[in-house]
């Protein structure tokens, strides 16, 4: 279903745009993130992506130039965070809250 929605989806907005479409890895954008706040970082880069689903380690050589050395099976780094915050109370998203309580609970830590 997702892909023939795709395929019509693009077929219909290229058309109502006409102009041609083309498909990116939402993940490849993730990858670029860090030279938006460090253009000064040098190739390559090892990268920890951590996104929704999806945590990967990447060993990029250049721009579009990557390798994926190793990737979650089940969850995400992230999901863990909100895992962690669900089971001590702590709400949803657990990122800033499960990192930040202990200092709560113990402030000489």
């Amino acid at each position: 279903m997702a892909r023939c929605w795709s395929t019509f989806g693009r077929q219909g907005l290229r058309a109502r745009l006409g102009r041609a479409l083309r498909g990116v890895n939402h993940l490849e954008g993730h990858l670029f993130a860090p030279l938006l706040e460090s253009s000064d970082l040098e190739w390559p880069l090892t990268t920890l992506l951590v996104s929704g689903g999806h945590s990967l380690i990447v060993l990029q050589s250049g721009p579009g130039e990557h390798v994926v050395l190793g990737e979650t099976i089940d969850d995400a780094a992230g999901e863990a965070y909100d895992k962690v915050a669900r089971w001590l109370g702590l709400g949803y998203p657990g990122d800033r809250r499960s990192t930040t309580w202990p200092r709560r609970a113990r402030p000489d830590h």
